[in-house]
């Protein structure tokens, strides 16, 4: 049984963008959270690797970009 970790952050890079109004880009996202564009970009579209290296405070601060009250709404553990 495969599990994988599943990223949430484009539905909630989108929904943020409609709230406001605007588009956000991932490079958006990097500028306006001083995170690493690399970073940000693995988050958005992780690969085989899933999200090695990712650190707490990297979940910290998106957490607190895109106004959620968990790294759950953000990464989800799903059993295969």
């Amino acid at each position: 049984m495969q599990c994988v970790i599943y990223s949430h952050f484009n539905d909630l890079r989108r929904n943020k963008a409609a709230r406001e109004g605007r588009d956000i880009s991932i490079r958006a996202v990097a500028r306006e959270t001083n995170l690493a564009l690399a970073t940000v970009r693995r988050m958005a579209n992780p690969t085989e690797e899933g999200f090695a290296g990712v650190r707490i405070s990297t979940l910290e601060t998106l957490c607190s970009y895109f106004e959620v009250s968990s790294i759950a709404d953000l990464i989800e553990y799903r059993k295969g």
